[in-house]
């Protein structure tokens, strides 16, 4: 145990998905009731939880039996001082202030973006409360106590910041370990990327439902076909995604694409992209159900997706695959991005291709909207697939 200790550092991934699959998960779905099998919902993680042992167990053997892992030396230079100073300032600033104004603007001008009133559901006209998913997952004494008080928790302001606080310092973890582990320049990549493929695209998915398709485009079973989701509640905001959101999508795409890595050194980048992505989209499969039961309501889905699994849109479940999939790969090219433009340019250019993974993901949900929903309705489906039935 003792090189364990000296080099606790290397096992922080290892620990922040078992907070996420056992605290989140495993712990959350206790909470929730009258949803018959959510805690049995464990068991599909299990190829998660077999590949973060299995991970833990060679990094342990790999660890040396005197002194520590060495830190990460760069020998073409991306670790200098002076650079990573100055870009820690730049991208640190320019996100700090982004989600100061997010922030501003989601509690001074509410009206203005048309956000759902959390106190009165029964109002809500884009979507009305009985096209979410929500509504029919609740039992009819659960709908009656919705109706009349809202949404749950929605004024406890020191419990969200606490929420956040814990999220920001579960992924110091995470940050810390990519630091040691590839340097300053690339774990900051990977955090703010992160930021940008989860808060511009989920923002860009809500504000388009909310301002554009809306109530006024329908898929071929009479639901909104886009109205999408939204969050309603949470204390710091980036565009229109709680931090936390975007933070709890670090966690688990840089978690996974690193245990992803130690498992499967010698296996090319996109094979080994495709495993992270498998792996996050696996624990995905049990924290979402319990993130959007009627007990906790972190976000709230339209009906839409022509198949539902656990009460979430299956696009829902893919996306996530897709986008940690494609940001991962963009993620580890960052090296060649270096070597071919520099430190500065390829930095530019990181973050400008950032958004290209999310909008890859949201038009490849487009067409999975058209072409399986379409194939549903000429089969005579008169509505969407659940899996399973009852939920």
């Amino acid at each position: 145990m003792k090189k364990f200790g000296r080099n606790i550092v290397q096992f922080f991934p290892y620990l922040v998905v078992f907070y996420m699959w056992f605290v989140v998960s495993f712990l959350g779905s206790l909470g929730v009731k009258n949803r018959p099998g959510i805690t049995a919902l464990g068991l599909l993680t299990i190829p998660a939880v077999v590949c973060l042992i299995i991970a833990a167990i060679k990094t342990y053997k790999e660890l040396p039996e005197e002194g520590k892992v060495p830190t990460f030396v760069d020998k073409q230079g991306t670790q200098t001082p002076q650079f990573n100073r100055k870009f820690g300032i730049i991208v640190f600033g320019v996100f700090f202030l982004a989600i100061g104004i997010s922030t501003y603007l989601y509690y001074t001008h509410p009206v203005a973006l048309q956000i759902p009133n959390n106190d009165s559901p029964s109002i809500w006209t884009n979507p009305p409360v009985e096209q979410t998913i929500l509504y029919e997952r609740m039992v009819p004494e659960e709908r009656e106590k919705f109706l009349a008080e809202g949404i749950p928790n929605k004024d406890n302001i020191a419990a969200m910041i606490i929420a956040d606080l814990i999220t920001i310092g579960v992924a110091s973890l995470c940050f810390v370990h990519c630091w040691k582990n590839v340097g300053f320049w690339m774990a900051t990549c990977f955090l703010w990327g992160s930021f940008i493929c989860t808060g511009l695209g989920e923002s860009g998915i809500i504000l388009m439902g909310r301002f554009i398709f809306g109530g006024h485009v329908h898929n071929m079973f009479g639901d909104m076909f886009y109205g999408t989701f939204w969050y309603p509640k949470a204390a710091l905001w980036f565009i229109h995604c709680p931090i936390m959101i975007c933070i709890g999508w670090y966690q688990v795409a840089y978690c996974c694409v690193w245990i992803a890595g130690k498992l499967f050194p010698r296996m090319n980048l996109y094979p080994r992209a495709v495993m992270g992505g498998l792996m996050a989209m696996n624990l995905d499969l049990w924290i979402d159900p319990v993130a959007t039961s009627p007990e906790t309501m972190t976000w709230i889905w339209i009906k839409g997706d022509p198949i539902e699994l656990f009460g979430i849109p299956v696009w829902n479940f893919w996306g996530w695959f897709l986008a940690i999939t494609v940001f991962a790969v963009v993620w580890e090219k960052l090296p060649v991005f270096k070597e071919k433009w520099g430190l500065v340019r390829g930095s530019v250019y990181f973050f400008l291709a950032c958004p290209l993974c999310t909008i890859i993901a949201v038009s490849l949900m487009f067409l999975y909207h058209i072409v399986v929903g379409g194939l549903l309705a000429a089969a005579g489906v008169p509505h969407a697939v659940r899996f399973p039935p009852g939920w």
